[in-house]
């Protein structure tokens, strides 16, 4: 029996596409930050799951989503899968929008310094993405990839016994996302490598600063 491996190779791309979707990826994060016990000290479990996720799926998943299938059915994109590059400068000025409200009613029913966090690693790394998609295609699966393996590396690094095996999966998840963009002629080599480097660097600078700046904050308050 013969197999076309052309089209085997494409469902997989496009199924490791879905699955690491930019507006799924960031869930995972929250979701790894609230069930771990590396990030219990900065006591997410003093809020319920529902204040914490509830706000979280409809501000970073549900709004843009519903924000693109307006865009498309008033014909302003040309697909909801954002082929062309100017198709999604709407999208991420919307996307950074929405989690800037997000923090907002964080400060407000979950006022923790590593939940205001996250929204603004969010919020750069979009605008970041926008700005450079005036004149390049930078890769939104690949930086909200980074920013998920940024997340990971920080609050496993001290973990020595496994920190390499998470390193390794996390190289491996990266090349097959970015081969998977690549192989669906969605973005070339370097716009999967530097998306990747956006959301690393800033997630990870946030999450080197900004929690020690909310703590000190919320001190003074």
């Amino acid at each position: 029996m013969k197999y076309n491996w052309k089209g085997i190779d494409t469902v997989i791309a496009q199924s490791l596409s879905v699955a690491l979707h930019p507006l799924i990826v960031p869930l995972y994060s929250i979701l790894l930050l609230y069930f771990n016990e590396s990030a219990t000290q900065f006591r997410l479990h003093e809020f319920s799951a529902f204040q914490v996720f509830t706000p979280w799926i409809i501000f970073t998943m549900i709004l843009p989503g519903i924000f693109v299938l307006f865009l498309r059915q008033k014909g302003k994109i040309s697909s909801i899968y954002l082929k062309k590059r100017m198709d999604r400068e709407g999208p991420l000025l919307f996307a950074a929008a929405s989690a800037f409200i997000l923090n907002v009613l964080y400060f407000f029913i979950a006022p923790n310094p590593l939940l205001l966090t996250l929204p603004l690693i969010l919020i750069v790394s979009i605008l970041i993405d926008w700005a450079v998609n005036k004149f390049w295609k930078i890769s939104i699966h690949m930086t909200s990839l980074g920013g998920l393996s940024s997340i990971i590396i920080f609050f496993s690094w001290h973990r020595h016994d496994i920190f390499p095996r998470i390193v390794l999966i996390l190289l491996l998840i990266g090349i097959l996302l970015g081969w998977a963009r690549w192989r669906l002629k969605a973005h070339t080599f370097m716009q999967v490598i530097l998306g990747w480097i956006n959301g690393f660097v800033i997630a990870l600078a946030c999450l080197k600063y900004l929690p020690d700046v909310f703590s000190s904050l919320f001190k003074m308050a």
